[in-house]
């Protein structure tokens, strides 16, 4: 068991040291990618926040949807109300 995480610990080290690498033989690279994909970045980030937007709007629908249900049946069930809350 304590082979396996060693080898764990080593494989995650040697991915690390080669990351590292690779990030200081391309000091520019994710900031050029992000200036020639600006649009398309911008793009995306609009439309996720538009669908997480629409997300809550559609959830807090749902949970007034429930709301007025309860709000509803208790309205119309006194009866079992009372007997709810006495218990």
């Amino acid at each position: 068991m304590s082979d396996a995480h060693a080898s764990d610990d080593e494989r995650a080290a040697r991915l690390a040291a080669h990351r590292k690498a690779w990030n200081d033989a391309h000091p520019n690279y994710y900031a050029d990618y992000r200036e020639r994909n600006r649009e398309d970045i911008r793009r995306k980030n609009r439309d996720c926040e538009r669908e997480r937007t629409q997300r809550e709007r559609e959830e807090k629908a749902q949970r007034q949807k429930g709301i007025d249900r309860a709000k509803a049946w208790a309205k119309g069930h006194p009866e079992e109300r009372q007997q709810a809350r006495e218990r």
